[in-house]
C-alpha cells in the first residue's frame, strides 16, 4: 500500500511474501536475495554476500 509513494525511476523494488514461519517457504521461493543482487550488480557494484558467519 506504500508503493505508490516510491519512485520507482529512482529505485528498485523487490516484491515478496512475507518471511514468517507460515508463509517462509514463498519467500524464499521469491528469491529476494538473488534479485537484489541483480538489481545492485546492474548499477556496476559488486554483490552483496549474504553469508552470515559461523557464530559457533
Amino acid at each position: 500500500k506504500k508503493l505508490p509513494l516510491i519512485d520507482e525511476e529512482r529505485h528498485v523494488v523487490v516484491k515478496g511474501a512475507h518471511p514468517s514461519p507460515l508463509s517462509a517457504k514463498k519467500f524464499f521461493s521469491s528469491r529476494p536475495f538473488t534479485q537484489i543482487n541483480e538489481a545492485v550488480a546492474a548499477q556496476g557494484h559488486e554483490p552483496i554476500d549474504w553469508t552470515i558467519p559461523n557464530l559457533g
